[in-house]
């Protein structure tokens, strides 16, 4: 149950990690955003039973990942927590190398984020290495994300049993 909040995180190989079964932790929320640039990573969360965390509401902009999942990390939460329109929790994840990058991990959702649109990706989404049962956006209003202007792909899904629903991808 900790809380990283109203930090800038820059050149770091990773600006913070939750891992080794870490759960309930907050990222950023509600006008308690992070600005994160010039990281390998600026959220990673990783290991198997690291579970239940939320990051929303920050700037990652110009890092190698804005946001990774993987290694057995599960349903954790990339975006508002709950499903709508909650546009203060929203992530920009903008002018990196991947914007949200979901290796060997299941159950996570990405929702009502805004990925790539004024300064693109390369790649905005990408699941791959065995995920499986990820959600990008949602079918309720609000859960979708904007995915737009990433000079590579919007979405590469490399994994079984992934959703995509409910985003405006372009």
């Amino acid at each position: 149950n900790n809380s990283v909040i109203h930090n800038t995180l820059s050149s770091n190989t990773t600006a913070v990690s939750v891992s080794g079964g870490a759960t309930n932790n907050k990222v950023g929320g509600p006008a308690l955003g992070n600005i994160f640039f010039f990281n390998g990573n600026a959220v990673l969360i990783t290991d198997e039973l690291t579970n239940g965390n939320v990051v929303s509401g920050n700037l990652m902009t110009a890092n190698g990942n804005g946001v990774r999942i993987q290694f057995g990390a599960a349903s954790n939460i990339i975006g508002p927590v709950a499903a709508g329109s909650f546009p203060n929790e929203r992530n920009t994840i903008e002018g990196n190398v991947i914007g949200v990058n979901i290796i060997a991990a299941a159950f996570n959702r990405v929702r009502g984020n805004w990925i790539g649109n004024t300064n693109g990706n390369q790649t905005g989404v990408s699941v791959s290495g065995a995920a499986s049962e990820n959600t990008i956006g949602g079918s309720v209003a609000g859960e979708g994300n904007v995915i737009s202007g990433n000079t590579n792909d919007g979405i590469d899904i490399f994994g079984t049993s992934n959703q995509v629903k409910g985003n405006l991808i372009g």
